[in-house]
């Protein structure tokens, strides 16, 4: 799974490096193959994740970002739509 970090921050305060975020994820059991920079010219970082199947929670990045705020502390942001 490609995931763009500014997407990411999206739905959950990150306040840590790409690198060691990184790191936190794989310790927390999810195999980061690649960090890199965006290849189509903007300024992000993309995470190639692999995840288990029997991680089915995190195959969307509202998953990711779960895991992620439970890694570091951050909170979970999610833009509510108001009823009309």
């Amino acid at each position: 799974m490609k995931l763009s970090l500014n997407w990411l921050k999206d739905f959950v305060d990150v306040n840590i490096s790409p690198k060691e975020l990184g790191n936190k994820l794989t310790l927390a059991g999810f195999e980061v193959e690649k960090i890199a920079p965006s290849s189509d010219g903007v300024p992000d970082t993309i995470l190639d994740l692999k995840i288990t199947p029997n991680r089915g929670d995190c195959f969307s990045v509202l998953g990711v970002a779960r895991e992620v705020a439970a890694l570091t502390g951050g909170k979970v942001i999610r833009n509510v739509i108001p009823a009309k």
